[in-house]
Formats: structure tokens, C-alpha cells, sequence
């Protein structure tokens, strides 16, 4: 019996369903990475989302969309644990206990008054918690790293990314010639840029509209908020059934492992700026992932009480630090 023949048959045709499912994610994270190079104020992430949604559009009901989403589900899982690299606790410690204080308050103060308003409103939870999420501590990657622990729906996901990136672009902007307006130093504004603005990405271009000197501070502070997304996910996640402690994500536990080995000081430049480059090809590709199960109806009619939500996210995210800075930094 030809039996060697037929296993041989049946591995290459699993190779190559396996190379078909992963090479709709892997071109849509170059791509991605291309227009996030050109237009840096939105990242990655957000072109990602927006590939996806093209393609799911030009092809629906097509089978390679579901064949696209099982990899790119675990891309972005990945590209959150690769995430943590990029974070140095003694970074964060270095720009001081104030600016730590400001961090701090500006997370749980914009995180919990979002979550507190949304549910006022009547808005879906799931919905909510990612507008949370995604507007108190790091944009589309901080609502990537909640939406599966809530059970969020692709249809939330892309109106929570959508508006943090519009609405991150706006205080990319704004603070800048805010923070000048009102006497703040350049190193008041490099940190109100950090502890408000949405997007890293954002934050990095708004450092530029600063000055030389405020990228270091601002992406410190920026950091500071994107740690605190592994204490959040575990606020978020239901809670097992006969325990008290929350059953966390295994991503977001290599998270916080990243984290602790990148502070170390043990990682080389090198192998950090690999991990940085890969996290953000990763997550465009889960973002693409995210992206194929949306329609266009379904991401361009987001509500006016979405958009009233996101309004006072950012508004807390730009007052809380302000007043912080404006008092002790």
C-alpha cells in the first residue's frame, strides 16, 4: 500500500494551507508598516485594521478570510508579548516620583470615570471598556490587549481603534501649542505629551513639535502608562469561577515577563530593536486579523454616544495630568 506517498501528500498539503493562511497577515504587516512610515502620526496598528477591512470588503464571505484570521489572531497575541521589550522599569523611575504620580492618576482616574460614564449611558460593556482602555494607557495596542479577555466583538474593536486614533491625532496637536500657550516648560509639555496622548506614535511626533529634549521624557512617561496595561487586563478579565484571582491572559503574563527581562539590562540593543520591530509587524498583522471581520457599514456608523464617550476620555486624559503637572512637576 502506498502509504508513505500518501502521508507525504497529506504534510505538503498542510504546508501549504498552513504558508496560504500565513502570508495574508505577513504582506498586510509589511504593507502596514509601509504607510506607518509614511504617515507616522497613525500607526501601524490602525493601517493594519484598515487593510484588513479593505480586503474583507472587496472579498466577502471569501474562505481565505477565515484561513487569514487564525494566524493573525495569534500574530497579535505574540506582538503583545514582544511589546513588553520595549519597556524599562528604571526608564520609568529615572523621569521621577512626580511625573510617576502624574502617570498613575491619569490611568486609573481616566480608565475608571470612562468606564463609570459609559456604563451611565447605557453603552455595550464591551465597548466601553475598550474605549477605556485604549484612551487612559497606549491606543490600539492597549485595546488589543483587553479585547479578547472581554470578549469583545470585532465590531467594537474597530470603533474603539478608530476613535483613539482620530481623536489621539487631534491632542497630538493640540498639546504641543496648548502647552506653550500656557507658560508650561518643555519639559512640563514633553510630559503632559506623554501621560495624554493615545498613540505612541503619536506621542513621538508630538516630541518633535516640542523640541530635541522631549522625546526622551515623553516616551518615558509614555511607557509608564503603556506598563500598566498588564494590571488593567487582569481588572477587565472575568474572574474563574470559584477563585478570587483573575484568570490573566497568557499573553499579557509574557508581558509582564518581557517587561521584568528588558529591564534587566541584560538585552542587547540589537536584539531589543529586532523585538520592537517585530512587536509592531505582529500587531499590524492582528490588527489586519481583527479587521477581516469587519464591514465598512459597521465601522463608519459609530454612534454619537461612542463619540460623546471618547470626547470625555480625552478630556480626562488631557486634564488629569495637566492639573498633576501644572501643581508638582
Amino acid at each position: 500500500m502506498p502509504v508513505i506517498p500518501t502521508l507525504l501528500s497529506r504534510a505538503d498539503a498542510r504546508n501549504a494551507t498552513t504558508l496560504r493562511a500565513l502570508i495574508g497577515p505577513a504582506l498586510a504587516a509589511v504593507l502596514a508598516l509601509l504607510l506607518g512610515a509614511v504617515v507616522p502620526f497613525v500607526s501601524a496598528l490602525m493601517w493594519g485594521l484598515a487593510v484588513g477591512v479593505v480586503v474583507a470588503n472587496l472579498i466577502p464571505g471569501h474562505r481565505l478570510l477565515t484561513e487569514w484570521a487564525a494566524p493573525a489572531k495569534l500574530m497579535l497575541k505574540l506582538g503583545i508579548v514582544l511589546l513588553g521589550f520595549q519597556l524599562s522599569l528604571s526608564a520609568v523611575a529615572a523621569i521621577g516620583l512626580p511625573a510617576v504620580v502624574v502617570i498613575g492618576s491619569t490611568v486609573t482616574v481616566t480608565f475608571t470615570a470612562t468606564r463609570w460614564l459609559g456604563r451611565r449611558m447605557g453603552l455595550a460593556d464591551d465597548l466601553v471598556t475598550l474605549i477605556a482602555a485604549g484612551f487612559s494607557i497606549c491606543g490600539a495596542a492597549a485595546i488589543a490587549g483587553v479585547q479578547e479577555a472581554i470578549g469583545a466583538t470585532n465590531r467594537h474593536v474597530g470603533t474603539a481603534v478608530a476613535l483613539v486614533t482620530l481623536f489621539g491625532t487631534a491632542t497630538m496637536i493640540f498639546v504641543p501649542w496648548a502647552g506653550s500657550s500656557l507658560g508650561l516648560n518643555p519639559d512640563q509639555v514633553a510630559v503632559w505629551a506623554g501621560a495624554s496622548i493615545h498613540e505612541v506614535a503619536q506621542v513621538v511626533a508630538a516630541s518633535s513639535l516640542i523640541g530635541a529634549a522631549a522625546y526622551p521624557i515623553a516616551s518615558a512617561v509614555k511607557l509608564g502608562r503603556v506598563a500598566l496595561l498588564a494590571p488593567v487586563a487582569a481588572i477587565v478579565t472575568p474572574r474563574t469561577r470559584g477563585s478570587r484571582v483573575p484568570a490573566v491572559p497568557w499573553f499579557v503574563t509574557g508581558f509582564v515577563v518581557a517587561c521584568l527581562i528588558g529591564s534587566t539590562g541584560l538585552v542587547p540593543e540589537l536584539a531589543e530593536t529586532i523585538a520592537s520591530r517585530a512587536a509592531n509587524g505582529l500587531l499590524a498583522a492582528g490588527m489586519f486579523g481583527l479587521g477581516l471581520g469587519l464591514s465598512l457599514r459597521e465601522l463608519t456608523s459609530i454612534s454619537r454616544g461612542a463619540l460623546g464617550l471618547a470626547s470625555f476620555a480625552t478630556g480626562m486624559a488631557l486634564s488629569v495630568p495637566l492639573v498633576l503637572i501644572v501643581l508638582f512637576v
